[in-house]
């Protein structure tokens, strides 16, 4: 099935989820994800809320680096540095105390 409204797939135009998307582009909030980030806790991490997430229906690439403290991270981790969510191993990322020292080198402060 394909929509007369939208052109996406699985639904048809009298039950379009889109119909209601501003011009921002996010579709009205659902409720039960969190309103800002439009996320969901699952079993394997935070997803998109696939009724009000405006890209629930693409793929993204999950992880980039944080330009302070240089961990791997999940890109959505807008965390201070120290306790980002990440899907390093515990036992293999830096301490908070080596990436104090990252981030104070890198400022130029010298903390």
């Amino acid at each position: 099935m394909r929509c007369f409204d939208c052109s996406g797939e699985g639904h048809v135009a009298a039950n379009c989820p889109n119909k209601e998307i501003d011009a921002s582009g996010r579709p009205p909030w659902c409720g039960v994800c969190d309103e800002r980030t439009r996320l969901i806790d699952s079993d394997s991490g935070p997803a998109r809320c696939q009724q009000c997430h405006p890209n629930r229906r693409k793929l993204r690439h999950p992880l980039r680096r944080c330009p302070f403290c240089h961990v791997t991270i999940y890109d959505w981790d807008n965390s201070e540095c120290g306790s980002h969510s990440s899907p390093v191993a515990a036992g293999q990322r830096p301490e908070k105390e080596h990436i104090d020292a990252i981030i104070a080198a890198n400022s130029g402060d010298g903390k």
